[in-house]
């Protein structure tokens, strides 16, 4: 599992792709998700905001 996990990881880290999907997923097809405004942010800090804790 932990490589599909990296693979995903790497996907998505190109701001475009992110974006991207995102913006279809979330908002069908409207871009209301900038590629330029986006920043990196470490995965275990995302898991915090949810309230979960682990591994991520």
């Amino acid at each position: 599992m932990g490589l599909k996990d990296t693979a995903a990881i790497q996907f998505f880290s190109d701001e475009e792709i992110f974006a991207d999907a995102f913006n279809y997923y979330f908002y069908g097809g409207r871009k209301v998700i900038k590629p330029e405004e986006l920043q990196p942010l470490d995965s275990a800090q995302a898991v915090m905001i949810f309230g979960k804790r682990g591994k991520v």
